[in-house]
């Protein structure tokens, strides 16, 4: 039995008529993403995503309502930008879709006290002069 090379996922996404359309997709959101970010403050950049470049109005959307704000004021600079590459919208919609906060979050463990953890203030005890840290770090080792 021949054995057959495996297709490149590359080849196997062109063929299929349906993932190249959302490869074609993502390509024209992530070069419309790019020319929206050069046009903005990078910090403000960084948090602002292409929710839809389908229609006549460009929709963003942000996971922060100062962001979004930032956004606003620079919607004319965006669009300009956006018309120098290429690009024709009317309009930029922006959307603020606060990421959610997990149910529970995990408690940090308090630190073990323990002979290792007491060995290096002891020595550090023995090392320093007379005066209030030595006195205080005298009574963290009395009190442990």
């Amino acid at each position: 039995m021949k054995r057959r090379d495996p297709l490149r996922l590359d080849r196997v996404i062109d063929a299929d008529a349906q993932l190249s359309a959302w490869k074609a997709r993502r390509e024209r959101e992530q070069a419309l993403l790019r020319a929206i970010r050069r046009a903005l403050p990078r910090p403000v950049a960084e948090r602002v995503l292409v929710a839809s470049g389908e229609s006549a109005t460009l929709e963003l959307s942000t996971t922060a309502g100062a962001i979004a704000s930032v956004v606003r004021q620079h919607a004319p600079d965006i669009l300009a930008a956006l018309e120098r590459n290429g690009w024709q919208f009317s309009g930029i919609r922006i959307r603020v879709q606060p990421q959610s906060m997990p149910m529970s979050l995990a408690k940090n463990l308090p630190r073990q006290w323990d002979t290792a953890a007491r060995r290096p203030l002891v020595a550090l005890h023995g090392e320093i002069a007379d005066g209030p840290l030595k006195r205080a770090l005298g009574r963290l080792l009395k009190g442990r």
